[in-house]
């Protein structure tokens, strides 16, 4: 039987947290989709979808999932639009469940 976790701890490079992490309440491994998220945005157009130098605002627009898809970087990357918002919106209503590498792999191609 496979056990589930919760934690509180506040942790992880403020680009990349999940809200939940940011707000200090109860997360589980499914914070990482939403990181796998922010790397999938960079990995597509080099740049993260949340920067701020000033960590309370950074922090907010993580909490308000304030990000755009910036043009021309993102003009013929349709797919990966779609993808990276099913990341950072349904991840919460699906509670997908990373199984293992080959599903995260398979999932992006």
């Amino acid at each position: 039987m496979r056990r589930c976790f919760n934690f509180l701890t506040a942790c992880g490079t403020p680009g990349y947290v999940a809200p939940e992490v940011i707000s200090g309440t109860e997360y589980d491994s499914k914070v990482d989709m939403w990181s796998l998220g922010v790397i999938a945005y960079v990995i597509l157009c080099g740049f993260p979808p949340f920067y701020n130098d000033n960590h309370a605002e950074l922090f907010r627009d993580i909490k308000n999932c304030n990000y755009e898809f910036v043009k021309p970087f993102w003009d013929d990357v349709s797919e990966g639009k779609q993808k990276i918002n099913f990341l950072f919106f349904q991840i919460k209503v699906l509670q997908i469940k990373v199984l293992n590498c080959t599903n995260i792999f398979n999932f992006f191609l």
